[in-house]
């Protein structure tokens, strides 16, 4: 399902991805792949990595920039922990 959506416009790499996962559904017939599609937390995994800094500097480049809201759009809820 995860390489579905790009079936419009496949590429290399889509195309190594696949045989990749079938080779191991090839290799091990009963087993099976599962899919988490909770909130990954970057942060928390990789904080050498991921800093503060790292995500305020953008404005050096794009003084005016605002996020763009829909007026109908639903309140945020946030991250589930």
């Amino acid at each position: 399902m995860a390489l579905a959506r790009f079936s419009m416009a496949p590429r290399q790499g889509h195309f190594k991805a696949m045989q990749k996962e079938f080779g191991y559904l090839q290799k091990y017939p009963k087993g099976r792949i599962l899919i988490d599609s909770g909130h990954f937390d970057h942060k928390k995994d990789h904080p050498q990595v991921y800093t503060q800094q790292m995500f305020d500097n953008w404005h050096e480049f794009y003084l005016d920039a605002e996020e763009e809201l829909l007026p109908d759009q639903p309140e945020s809820l946030g991250a589930k922990a």
